[in-house]
């Protein structure tokens, strides 16, 4: 380790050194601070977000708190000692938000938090250059962890720019054709977890012998090959809220019960079972109020595996075991053989445009990265890095055929196993039932409730002042989130059309559903 000395410079405030390498200058840190945040000012516009990597003593987020006060600023300290040293912040309303590597949280879990998605877009990164040349490992540990925040937040952007308004008219639908709901209890026993990567079926037959020894729950797009093994879960998880849900649904077993939000894409089978998982879309709350509805807070996670296992996190308490998770393609296979996709690719195929064509432009288009015979993306190495930091160690593993044949993307907490965990008993499990519970409300009550709630929100538009952080706002977000991030990068001028605009979309929206439901 690197002895970091603090002396005074000639201005009289502290300067660091690490080595021989000047952090601050000697002769006036605040000038240098100053001169450097010149240069970068201009494109820091009023109440975006700024992340310094390598803040040092403070300087430059002091000055810059100065420049921009009503900006998020995140200062990422290298070192803990630069951070117990540094020099002190004006207090406000709006202060600095710190790290450094002696957090209690780790770095993505700040930035996560620090960081919302409405930032992202006009969010900049400022490096101070000496920290960033002497501490060149804790820098690009920090340049990850942003890069990892920054796709996963733009990706849940790009999903509600394309699903928002379909979430809204499935919660309502979803809603309306409530009947049955599922009240979870605890699972102690082994759940499998059954997702759609190539990997799946090389595990069926394991799955088949052991049938007795684990509860069965499933993703949409594994059922085709579940099936067709004669593997019916137990549990069903969705949340996708569009078209290709529609697509794996004609998979669903009758009556099997399904764990959604009411923002996934609507049932063919209105009699399955519900375990209703509430995520927060607009709306919920106030359609759910009754406390007759029994539900699960799950945060949003932007794919459905992350889902199942955090609702797995949230009722378990035994082991879990995964089987196609890969986290990656096998050469120009996405998923498990059959799958819901087949049809539909093999009908785009002609004879001047072949399959395997189809497949291996799609292939390079979604992932460009090859790793031997199998393949990467952008898409899956943001899931992978979920992954990597959300499973419990030791109650997680995945399942492997036991040939040898392994993914290449290693999961930390989930190590692979083969048949042999499940001879852990001679005598099989007795598997709990959820219990169910009629729905509380009648159709017309719960038509009122549509009605007034579509009302209400048609009221909160007519406002002058919307206010931050309620119901509201997150409508607007989810209807319109292009005209939300666009608001917050306006200027004064700019701003109150771009605000009408924003504002004319959301009510014929409102008018649309009024029009189905009023």
């Amino acid at each position: 380790m690197e002895h970091i000395s603090i002396e005074t410079a000639r201005s009289g405030e502290p300067a660091a050194s690490i080595g021989s390498i000047h952090i601050h200058s000697t002769f006036n840190p605040e000038k240098e601070a100053q001169r450097f945040l010149n240069t970068h000012l201009e494109g820091i516009r009023q109440k975006s977000a700024v992340v310094i990597i390598g803040a040092g003593l403070g300087y430059l987020d002091r000055e810059l708190k100065k420049e921009r006060p009503h900006s998020t600023i995140i200062a990422i300290h290298l070192d803990n000692r630069l951070f117990h040293s540094r020099i002190p912040s004006d207090a406000s309303s709006n202060p600095v938000k710190r790290w450094y590597p002696g957090s209690d949280k780790n770095i993505e879990s700040f930035l996560f938090e620090a960081l919302s998605e409405t930032s992202i877009r006009g969010l900049r990164i400022l490096e101070w250059p000496a920290s960033v040349k002497t501490l060149y490992k804790a820098a690009e540990q920090a340049g990850r962890a942003i890069s990892t925040v920054i796709h996963r937040y733009s990706g849940n952007i790009s999903t509600t720019a394309a699903f928002g308004r379909q979430w809204i008219k499935n919660t309502l639908r979803n809603y309306l054709e409530l009947q049955h709901v599922m009240i979870p209890g605890e699972i102690t026993e082994t759940v499998v977890l059954a997702a759609a990567g190539p990997s799946l079926e090389n595990t069926l037959d394991i799955l088949k012998k052991f049938r007795g020894n684990y509860q069965l729950w499933a993703l949409p797009s594994s059922l085709p090959a579940l099936i067709k093994a004669n593997l019916e879960p137990q549990l069903i998880i969705t949340t996708d809220p569009g078209y290709w849900a529609r697509l794996h649904s004609r998979y669903f077993p009758e009556n099997v019960p399904l764990a959604m939000p009411l923002s996934s894409a609507p049932r063919q089978d209105t009699d399955s079972p519900i375990m209703l998982i509430s995520q927060g879309t607009p709306g919920e709350e106030y359609l759910l109020q009754n406390s007759e509805w029994p539900r699960l807070h799950l945060a949003s996670r932007g794919t459905v595996a992350a889902t199942a296992i955090e609702l797995w996190k949230k009722i378990s308490t035994g082991s879990l075991i995964i089987t196609g998770l890969d986290l990656c393609w096998y050469d120009l296979r996405s998923h498990v053989r059959p799958h819901s996709f087949d049809g539909w690719i093999a009908s785009l195929s002609s004879r001047k445009n072949p399959i395997n064509n189809i497949l291996w432009e799609r292939a390079e288009k979604l992932t460009p990265d090859h790793l031997g015979i199998y393949r990467s993306g952008p898409a899956l190495k943001t899931y992978t890095d979920w992954f990597r930091q959300n499973l419990p160690s030791g109650r997680v593993f995945r399942l492997t055929p036991g040939d040898g044949a392994k993914s290449p993307v290693m999961i930390p907490g989930a190590p692979d196993c083969g048949p042999e965990i499940f001879k852990v008993s001679e005598r099989p499990p007795s598997f709990q039932s959820f219990s169910l519970r009629a729905s509380p409300e009648s159709i017309k009550e719960k038509e009122n409730k549509v009605k007034t709630l579509i009302s209400r929100w048609k009221d909160s538009l007519e406002s002058d002042c919307i206010e931050l952080g309620n119901e509201t706002e997150e409508l607007l977000y989810t209807l319109d989130p292009g005209g939300v991030l666009e608001l917050g990068q306006s200027g004064r001028l700019e701003y109150p059309e771009i605000r009408t605009r924003h504002l004319t979309r959301v009510r014929e929206f409102l008018d649309q559903l009024e029009s189905v439901y009023g």
